[in-house]
């Protein structure tokens, strides 16, 4: 192999650590290859920034300008009110004071960020085995250091790498401490991190932990990382570790949980929390995406759900209802799915929407709902094109009773 082919090789493995690891490190979703879900959180994460901006422009004065004080007792004419003067001044000593502090609080995490992606580059390269050495050291002095802001971006530089050859007993010492530290941040990485160097240091306890943690930050990633430890069989105290954190008072955490119940089996109680969370608007989408459509046996009240969203007016939502509704229906509800498609074919009004409807009702209909189809297929005011269609389904449904 060529310098250049080995050159190429690495910044491609690079540029996505390096991604990786930014995302690590934004108090979000771990690294992932599903598209989706990036979208997903970054349109979470850019609401989060709005509304911190919007707070921040009500409490932070304009520039050179001063909070408004407030109302006081009118004072005579050419006279000032020495309190109201001071109240000012001090308000805006404040804000200055909180900018001051937020820019160098910025300034010290942009160096870290840095510091962490330049260990990170050193690590992935695969041109110098002194150089990548020197990088696995670095990443060590880091998370054996006390500065908290590099820290956290260290085990995201970790996280990145944790499929290379490392030593993964060193490293997983080395991340131990860091599971108690009073740095949230730290602690929700610490988590992943020393899953990925050594499962077995993973202790549940720590994983159920997070899921009452006082940080919100860290309850955000409760879900996934019980999802983690557990290998997504959720049963007794990690049931309801799940159940409970799907009624979080905070909308960031449940919303954060629902991730880790992708594609889970589920209990009772949590379904009924997916179904519940759904019906409120602004998280409907995650509670679809990322539970409800991915339930692996649903259950009737599941389908029911799903049914419901089939029509809603987030696009996102919709397909994926019925990408939910072609897995995992059990043979006993075949034929309650395509009846309840048969009765969507009159609610939908695209031929795209009529002729997906109608492969689920080919796909799980059988004798009982052909007289539907029938009708349908009778109906001028559908697309000529859907009403053959239609035509066709009642013949294959016809030859599948008498295959059986």
């Amino acid at each position: 192999m060529t310098r250049t082919t080995w050159l190429v090789l690495s910044a491609l493995v690079l540029t996505n650590a390096v991604w990786a690891l930014t995302w690590f490190s934004r108090s979000d979703e771990p690294p992932t290859a599903d598209a989706d879900t990036v979208i997903a959180d970054l349109q979470q994460e850019n609401e989060a920034l709005r509304l911190r901006a919007e707070a921040a422009e009500r409490l932070a004065p304009p520039e050179g300008g001063a909070l408004r004080a407030p109302e006081a007792p009118p004072v005579e004419e050419g006279k000032t009110d020495p309190s109201t003067e001071e109240t000012e001044a001090d308000a805006a000593d404040e804000a200055a004071k909180a900018r001051a502090e937020a820019d160098a609080t910025r300034k010290a995490q942009q160096a870290a960020l840095a510091t962490a992606r330049e260990i990170l580059r050193k690590v992935m390269q695969v041109e110098d085995a002194a150089l990548r050495d020197e990088g696995i050291e670095e990443l060590a002095e880091a998370l054996s250091g006390d500065d908290a802001t590099l820290i956290e971006y260290t085990l995201g530089a970790l996280w990145s790498a944790k499929d290379i050859d490392i030593d993964r007993v060193r490293f997983a010492q080395l991340v131990e401490p860091h599971l108690r530290s009073e740095h949230p941040g730290i602690r929700r990485s610490a988590l992943y991190v020393i899953h990925a160097m050594d499962p077995s240091r993973a202790d549940l306890s720590l994983a159920l932990a997070s899921a009452t943690d006082e940080a919100d930050t860290v309850r955000h990633h409760a879900g996934r990382i019980l999802a983690l430890y557990t290998g997504k069989q959720f049963e007794g105290e990690t049931a309801k570790a799940m159940a409970d954190l799907l009624a979080d008072e905070s909308v960031t955490v449940r919303r954060g949980t629902v991730r880790g119940l992708s594609h889970a089996r589920i209990t009772p109680e949590i379904e009924a929390r997916l179904i519940e969370m759904a019906q409120r608007p602004e998280e409907r989408h995650d509670a679809v995406y990322f539970g409800l459509s991915t339930v692996p046996d649903k259950s009737r009240k599941v389908v029911d759900a799903l049914f419901t969203y089939l029509m809603d007016d987030n696009v996102s939502t919709r397909g994926r209802a019925h990408w939910g509704l072609q897995r995992g229906i059990p043979e006993d509800q075949h034929s309650y799915v395509a009846s309840r498609y048969a009765d969507h074919l009159t609610k939908f009004v695209s031929p795209k929407s009529h002729e997906e409807a109608l492969k689920m009702i080919a796909r799980y209909g059988d004798d009982r709902v052909i007289p539907k189809i029938e009708a349908f297929a009778e109906n001028s005011m559908v697309d000529p094109k859907v009403r053959e269609m239609a035509r066709k389904v009642v013949a294959y449904v016809q030859n599948k009773k008498g295959d059986r």
